[in-house]
């Protein structure tokens, strides 16, 4: 607009934009680093956007250190998917998919470090100070399952602890077939 200031930059090199937009299309770079894509903000909005133009293209954000250097975003492969990856040197920590499932690759810990405890199982570690817990719910009908399986195996073929929630009951499998039940109701136990 004619007679009004629309960026100034000062010679401390930082930038104002007295109308609170900025919108830059293209390659940006600041002290040797570039970015390329999208940033915007707007009264009711602040963000960045990562945008590639195909498929076959990354749309990553890379945070770089001297320890190491994560991606975060899509690679080519993951772009028709709609998944999310947290890569940290070269490797997939965590993939999430468009529907919400969510992979890890490695150990997790929630309230504990999970690689401080026996290495044989590590692989998910919930703990507390205090009391601490992990819950399984399913409907008031149906059955809440821990499986034991091995590699490869997708279904209820090995150990199985389940609770049925419909009777009450607390059943244990060996091998695919029931092994023992606990009748909440009597205590009894076959």
């Amino acid at each position: 607009t004619t007679g009004t200031t629309a960026i100034s930059i000062y010679n401390s090199q930082n930038v104002s934009m007295p109308n609170g937009n900025l919108d830059v299309t293209g390659s940006v770079t600041a002290d040797g680093a570039t970015f390329s894509g999208a940033i915007d903000q707007t009264s009711s909005a602040a963000f960045i956007t990562i945008e590639s133009t195909s498929a076959s293209q990354n749309s990553q954000l890379n945070i770089t250190s001297t320890v190491g250097s994560w991606l975060i975003g899509q690679n080519s492969l993951q772009a028709s998917t709609g998944a999310l990856e947290f890569n940290y040197g070269g490797v997939a920590k965590l993939a999430i998919a468009s529907t919400g499932a969510a992979t890890f690759h490695g150990s997790v810990g929630i309230g504990a470090t999970a690689g401080t405890y026996d290495s044989r199982a590590n692989n998910l570690v919930v703990g507390d100070s205090g009391d601490a817990g992990v819950t399984i719910f399913s409907g008031a009908t149906s059955v809440a399952r821990l499986v034991l399986a091995a590699s490869g195996d997708t279904g209820l073929a090995n150990g199985v602890i389940g609770y049925d929630n419909n009777n009450d009951s607390l059943a244990f499998e060996v091998a695919g077939s029931e092994a023992m039940r606990i009748d909440g109701a009597t205590g009894t136990w076959e």
